[in-house]
């Protein structure tokens, strides 16, 4: 008997593609869809989810459920927003059995409090405490390593993130069925959901690379930053006002940018960011988006 799959599943462009590779291959039976919440997605990518996973599964999609998904409380509104999105999660796992959504309940900016470090371009202790560890307890817990292959959303221009990643989850095999012939482009992915009746997350249509922490993401540049102040500037000042907290907190001059500037690199606040780009608007780097990196450990 071959081994059971479980995928990743981020919410984003590639771990579907992924995720419908592996159904194809190995069957929905032989299949469970891990996603890990950290409950400040972009309200779209729970819709998304929701609709990918009904259509991985064959199963009738929880309109009831979808209907929750616009009803979502803001950032500004972490408490409720928390409970909105547990009780959600408990739905979803009973509506759609194979859909294993689980969550540590805290957000990136919790983490970085109760760690004492604000994660940057190198370190990402959000990503490492409410997706990797998070993800492989979840393993530890219900899957066999023996029994048990992980398939990752890497697609064929990103081999090195994979063989990064696959020294991570050992134990446990690793696969990334979009580095595998026939290569797709992400649009081409895209178009793979329109075609299959889904509406693609719609942070890929606002320009952002991934559809990630609705946007933000520590190891995110100055161009994706530029973006998100664009795109959802309440969002955006929420993420401010949090780096601001922590920095008094610490009592350091910490932040998630760096200015290179002048030939030296210091910390660039979110707030002196965003008042540069209100004075200038085009200052900024305009090719720094960054990487998100959820699924393998920092170099």
């Amino acid at each position: 008997m071959s081994a059971g799959r479980v995928v990743m599943l981020s919410g984003g462009a590639g771990s579907w593609g992924a995720a419908m590779r592996t159904v194809a291959s190995h069957g929905r039976e032989a299949t469970t869809f891990l996603f890990s919440d950290t409950l400040i997605e972009d309200e779209d990518l729970y819709r998304f989810l929701l609709e990918g996973a009904a259509k991985l599964l064959d199963l009738p999609l929880p309109i009831d459920l979808l209907a929750r998904t616009v009803a979502i409380p803001s950032l500004r509104e972490m408490r409720r927003r928390r409970r909105h999105l547990l009780g959600l999660a408990a739905a979803a796992r009973e509506a759609l059995p194979g859909l294993e959504w689980i969550a540590d309940g805290r957000n990136p900016h919790q983490v970085y409090s109760d760690v004492r470090f604000l994660g940057n371009s190198r370190v990402d202790p959000c990503s490492a405490i409410l997706k990797r560890k998070l993800l492989r307890r979840w393993l530890e817990r219900h899957r066999d390593p023996a029994e048990t292959v992980c398939v990752l959303g890497y697609d064929w221009t990103e081999v090195q993130r994979m063989q990064r990643a696959d020294g991570f989850w050992s134990p446990w095999r690793v696969e990334a069925p979009l580095t595998e012939k026939p290569h797709l482009w992400k649009e081409e992915v895209l178009d793979w959901m329109r075609a299959e009746g889904i509406k693609p997350p719609r942070l890929y249509a606002e320009g952002f690379a991934h559809n990630d922490c609705g946007g933000f993401c520590c190891k995110a540049g100055q161009a994706s930053f530029a973006l998100l102040l664009e795109r959802h500037p309440d969002r955006y000042r929420h993420h401010e006002a949090r780096e601001q907290e922590l920095r008094k907190r610490l009592g350091r001059d910490v932040a998630i940018l760096r200015d290179r500037s002048g030939g030296h690199t210091r910390p660039l606040t979110l707030r002196e960011f965003r008042e540069r780009l209100e004075e200038s608007p085009g200052l900024y780097e305009r090719t720094e988006w960054g990487a998100c990196s959820c699924m393998e450990e920092p170099a």
